[in-house]
């Protein structure tokens, strides 16, 4: 009997250090996907924390072969209970990390809104911008997945898109503001904002992500707010710039009124490769129009500005 509760013990504690070492797996790649700077932990911690993991099923299949063995001493009844329940508080400990990671990523992101609340209490206008370009981005790299075997990492593209527009706390509000035509002189302070966004986002944990946000209104054909050529455009960027510039066109601005799926989808293609990169946007208007709908601002008044 004790021997038959011990097999059972091992058996168990088996399958439940096999689950462990998957999520700790999986924790592994998100951190490395999510968290920034400090927050991310050492890569050869990581490792060597997963090798020992592994060693550990070695060790449980090693013990429930020998459990089997008949004649067994009563010491090693003990043992099996001991690798059991070690396999439990290594179970909780994996269940901890992960609800702290939570925890962690729902903190920036907690950072990041009051980012765009405070962009969007200087000018009504980008009510609801932000979080557009952010669902846009996130239907996009559904469609997208992957560009020319470039890696994307979506939860930090999806942060940079929340934060693309965050240079503009720092514009006075009657440039920001100001219904008429701008001077050049008000221009050149708007083109700044992507900028001052990275000078931000440097001194914060965002910095990753800052040269995405600063190059989003680089143009493909090289005369966009830094003249920075289209082979030199991160990725990322460009993927930000088409979701900005649909957002743009599709709901309500000072000037005109929103326009259509399918005559923004017509702008965008008249300005593809010299503006936008053109494959991307190939990709892009494959999204469903029913998703991009459903993604659209709820206040009919919001009215980002570019």
């Amino acid at each position: 009997m004790a021997q038959v509760i011990s097999t059972f013990a091992i058996a168990i504690g088996f399958v439940i250090m096999l689950i462990s070492t998957v999520q700790s797996c999986l924790i592994v790649r998100r951190n490395r996907q999510e968290t920034y700077g400090e927050f991310r932990n050492n890569p050869w911690l990581d490792v060597i924390c997963l090798c020992l993991m592994f060693l550990f099923d070695v060790g449980y299949i090693v013990g429930f072969l020998h459990v089997l063995t008949p004649d067994l001493p009563a010491i090693y009844h003990f043992v099996s209970f001991i690798f059991f329940f070690g396999a439990v508080y290594v179970f909780l400990i994996i269940r901890w990390q992960t609800r702290m990671l939570v925890q962690l990523r729902g903190k920036s992101m907690e950072v990041m809104k009051a980012f765009v609340s405070a962009i969007e209490m200087k000018d009504y206008y980008t009510k609801g911008h932000s979080q557009h370009v952010y669902d846009i981005t996130a239907l996009f790299l559904d469609e997208l997945e992957s560009f020319e075997s470039y890696p994307i990492n979506r939860p930090k593209l999806l942060d940079a898109a929340l934060l693309h527009d965050i240079g503009k706390i720092s514009i006075a509000d009657i440039v920001l503001n100001k219904s008429g035509t701008l001077s050049e002189e008000e221009w050149a302070i708007i083109k700044e904002h992507p900028q001052k966004g990275k000078i931000m986002l440097d001194d914060t944990c965002f910095q990753e992500i800052g040269d995405w946000v600063l190059y989003h209104h680089e143009r493909v054909d090289g005369t966009g707010y830094y003249g920075l050529p289209g082979d030199r455009i991160p990725l990322e960027s460009r993927i930000i710039s088409i979701a900005d510039t649909y957002s743009a066109l599709c709901t309500n601005r000072v000037y005109r009124d929103a326009l259509s799926h399918e005559d923004s989808l017509a702008i965008m293609q008249e300005v593809a490769g010299a503006q936008l990169d053109k494959k991307l946007f190939a990709c892009f208007r494959r999204i469903d129009a029913a998703a991009l709908k459903r993604v659209l601002p709820t206040d009919a008044d919001a009215s980002p500005q570019e």
